[in-house]
């Protein structure tokens, strides 16, 4: 993985408590029908040829080609929405998911924060810079996959893991390398909020910390 030891509170969409909630616009953010599950092999191949993450010469000019190409501006910084418009219609990643803007918020939050904290010299809090860039491609596929994780525990395609839910996906969890001994106190554990049921930034938060690994072949320095 591109994880870093620190861990930050990922950004947040909503709260679990609210069980009324229209299920398509819940935490503000619109979700359609999402991929499943048979998809998710595809998935993998593609993010691999389309993410140039390691530290490899060949991946370090993909990298800056694809830099400029989410920077057409020049001034060497991405927004969030020039992020988004580039993993759209350079990277073409809306193909691979209809979640995609939940999985950018994060891994933009996630690279500009821990370019901070190991030596980058952007003052901007706001943008991720060049040097910033690796981080970045390493937090989309990392997201992609705590994306993946969680559709194949959340059975009933709400975007909220209930406690059933959990408890009947624990040997699949255990698969992905972390043990859950006890699965209601795991599920509490991940209920931050208390609201009774798991989000994508609660889940997000707990796979960072657990490591958990659903694609054993991804894991890039």
């Amino acid at each position: 993985y591109c994880y870093f030891h620190f861990i930050t509170r990922i950004m947040g969409c909503g709260s679990s408590s609210d069980g009324t909630a229209d299920q398509k616009s819940r935490g503000g953010l619109d979700f359609s029908p999402k991929k499943k599950s048979g998809d998710f092999n595809a998935i993998w191949a593609e993010l691999r040829v389309k993410l140039p993450r390691t530290k490899s010469s060949d991946d370090s000019d993909k990298r800056k080609s694809l830099f400029k190409q989410f920077d057409p501006n020049g001034n060497g910084y991405l927004s969030l929405a020039e992020i988004d418009k580039g993993a759209r219609e350079v990277l073409t990643l809306d193909r691979l998911t209809d979640d995609l803007a939940p999985i950018l918020m994060r891994a933009y939050t996630k690279a500009k924060d821990a370019g901070k904290c190991h030596g980058s010299t952007n003052d901007n809090v706001d943008y991720v810079e060049a040097a910033e860039f690796r981080l970045l491609l390493c937090y989309i596929y990392d997201f992609f996959e705590m994306w993946i994780a969680f559709d194949e525990i959340d059975t009933s395609d709400d975007r909220r893991i209930t406690p059933s839910e959990f408890k009947k996906a624990v040997p699949t969890v255990e698969s992905w390398g972390v043990k859950v001994p006890n699965a209601d106190a795991a599920f509490k554990e991940i209920d931050t909020n208390g609201g009774g049921y798991i989000l994508f930034e609660e889940f997000c938060d707990w796979a960072f910390q657990k490591h958990l690994d659903v694609d054993h072949a991804a894991n890039v320095e």
